[in-house]
């Protein structure tokens, strides 16, 4: 597979107005050496605010609903106070967002804009530092879409790296301490066990910037790793829809498109027992199937999408791989008429020496070649005789 960088179109590049040397190189650390974490979590757990208070860069947008602000990956670079190291957070799109919403994206968009960004890293061979799950502590129950949410989070990852995982709890200032200690106990021995088990850590944030920096303190000492979906992608060539994040999401949207397939059936039945008489409830049951034959036409249409997978990302690939043996195939022309055009000069220059060169020479060089007779016997007259043609060539020139 050829290498290819993520579109500047698809992340947007932002940077900590409160460090203006960053294009400044650090003595003995090179890009290698940046410390890359990614943000991941539902919509709405204030991954974005705990980005700003960070990174101090007021242009990362915080928003005041569950619609999420953050509809591309974003990459904001800061420089680290208490290290000084060039440290890259990776904010990504939330899902269950508002999928028809003003972002317009549905899961499998937001899987694929991850996706993309991750096969682009393992392609520039960078690593990820850390992977930092935002979990709001004040909803009052772990329900599907956070257990659905949590296991997409763990197939991206891979269990090899839960080691580099935080588990970090948001709005703590919404629950009562008991109750949230409650909860966090709950993630820790129930819901995230395995994830905790394999050494994930649960930190809170505390909506401050000294609490925030705290989760970059813990990530810093931990080993640079490949993530599973990139693996999945890159060196075992699976489909998007193969992989691990992408078989959760295919399970559920096959669960969903049964649903509403079974509503509509009860629907049909209903209606057709429903006297004629009865336009408005017909006229109800009409109205809730078109909704749900919507709902079934748009789930069919995101798991078709995820079916096609990075197929930009492959186009990309082919093209660049087409770029590479075209101008191979250029080279190789321009290699073998080289290879003609010096044949031709050679024989040139060894026909013009052969021209040049004195009948007395070539007397001396046939002599050794004679078979069977001497060179002395054979030289001695033949170089005679070559240098009289010489000096008769010569009186015609």
């Amino acid at each position: 597979m050829t290498s290819s960088s993520y579109p500047q179109d698809k992340v947007e590049n932002t940077r900590d107005s409160l460090d203006d040397d960053w294009d400044s190189p650090l003595p003995s650390r090179g890009q290698q050496d940046d410390v890359v974490i990614a943000v991941m979590g539902c919509t709405g757990t204030g991954k974005s605010s705990f980005i700003r208070r960070l990174t101090g860069n007021t242009e990362v947008t915080v928003g005041n609903s569950l619609e999420s602000e953050t509809s591309e990956v974003k990459v904001i670079c800061y420089r680290d106070p208490g290290s000084g190291r060039n440290v890259k957070i990776v904010d990504t799109p939330g899902f269950d967002d508002s999928r028809l919403g003003s972002s317009g994206n549905t899961d499998t968009d937001i899987l694929k804009k991850i996706a993309e960004f991750l096969v682009s890293e393992y392609d520039q061979n960078r690593k990820l530092s850390g992977l930092v799950y935002v979990h709001r502590i004040s909803d009052p129950r772990f329900g599907g879409q956070s257990v659905r949410n949590l296991r997409m989070f763990r197939e991206l990852c891979g269990t090899q790296n839960y080691k580099n995982v935080i588990i970090l709890t948001t709005f703590w200032d919404k629950v009562d301490a008991s109750e949230g200690q409650m909860r966090e106990e709950q993630l820790r021995s129930n819901f995230c066990k395995d994830i905790v088990a394999g050494g994930a850590r649960l930190m809170r944030h505390d909506c401050t910037v000294a609490g925030a920096h705290q989760v970059v303190k813990a990530i810093l000492p931990l080993p640079p790793t490949t993530v599973q979906i990139q693996v999945e992608i890159r060196e075992e060539g699976k489909s998007l829809e193969d992989t691990g994040a992408g078989s959760v999401h295919r399970e559920e949207m096959d669960r969903l498109i049964a649903k509403h397939k079974k509503e509509m059936d009860d629907l049909k039945t209903e209606f057709r027992s429903i006297e004629r008489s009865n336009e408005e409830a017909r006229r109800a049951l009409k109205e809730e199937r078109d909704k749900l034959q919507l709902e079934l036409q748009r789930w069919q249409k995101e798991k078709e999408d995820l079916h096609k997978g990075l197929e930009e990302e492959k186009l990309r690939e082919k093209q660049a791989a087409e770029a590479i043996e075209e101008k191979r195939r250029r080279d190789e022309t321009a290699r073998l008429l080289e290879e003609e055009r010096r044949k031709r000069m050679d024989a040139e220059l060894a026909l013009n020496a052969e021209r040049t060169r004195s009948f007395a020479q070539r007397g001396k060089d046939f002599a050794r070649d004679v078979p069977l007779c001497p060179t002395f016997l054979c030289e001695t007259p033949l170089t005679v005789g070559g240098h009289i043609l010489d000096a008769v060539k010569g009186i015609k020139h």
